[in-house]
């Protein structure tokens, strides 16, 4: 039986899911990233897949979401997509160092995944650490910056006036560079990758992380999959869902 347990980790609010048989005992170890404007309650049947294969997961809310709503103004928050991104970057070490600590990660066998804005934190977290042994990204992409100027174009077209000038923007999109995994996709040091997309997504297009997929593979990578739905949108199906367990359990 799974059991879910509201913490704080490196004074992160979070849930832990695991099964309740081994809550103290070292155990593969999973920190699952929700999306923008959402939250980790809302993300409990990812975790519940993954703790019913043996695993420790972990789900954080991101800042300015969920219980860390208050953290951000609004304005920040509608804005702040990278500040958040980034954030996540950071948080997700301080989480890993916090279960470390515990005693509670079988043989640093850690993995990290997410869904959309978790997706993208999760291959940024792949460029930064080198301890992440597998990821799973569902609608993610690894180009940052190419990302970052496709919101910037979205937003022009919208005739949204962003509260920063060039300057600034150029200094936030020059930030990003460190967590490009498009340009280093050696860093991947061919560790478990799976990505997952819907062919129809209109909020990241699927686009680049297929291309990088394909760069991945045409460089003999052996251990990158891609699951592409040809009538999927920004929603992960169902058979996604369960292919992200399945992938975990074959790979952690």
């Amino acid at each position: 039986m799974q059991v879910i347990e509201e913490l704080t980790s490196a004074g992160i609010p979070a849930l832990h899911i695991v099964d309740k048989e081994y809550v103290d005992q070292p155990l593969p170890f999973i920190i699952f990233w929700h999306g923008w404007t959402s939250w980790k309650e809302a993300y409990l049947h990812y975790a519940y897949l993954a703790a019913k294969e043996g695993f420790r997961v972990i789900l954080p809310d991101a800042l300015g979401h969920g219980e860390r709503l208050h953290e951000l103004s609004e304005q920040e928050r509608q804005y702040g997509f990278w500040q958040i991104v980034l954030q996540n970057i950071k948080d997700t070490e301080l989480i890993k160092e916090d279960f470390e600590h515990k005693g509670l990660i079988l043989d640093q066998r850690i993995a990290v995944a997410g869904v959309s804005m978790g997706a993208i934190t999760t291959l940024g977290c792949l460029k930064a650490f080198d301890w992440i042994k597998v990821a799973v990204s569902l609608m993610g992409t690894p180009n940052y910056q190419g990302f970052a100027d496709h919101l910037l174009t979205a937003f022009t077209k919208e005739g949204v006036a962003l509260p920063y000038n060039d300057e600034q923007i150029k200094t936030m999109i020059a930030a990003l560079a460190p967590y490009d995994l498009s340009q280093a996709p050696e860093k991947i040091n061919q560790r478990p990758l799976l990505f997952w997309h819907g062919k129809l997504d209109p909020v990241v297009p699927y686009a680049d992380s297929y291309q990088f997929y394909k760069q991945l593979k045409a460089s003999g990578h052996p251990n990158v999959e891609y699951w592409l739905e040809d009538k999927a949108g920004h929603k992960v199906s169902r058979q996604g869902m369960l292919h992200y367990a399945n992938w975990l359990k074959e790979h952690l």
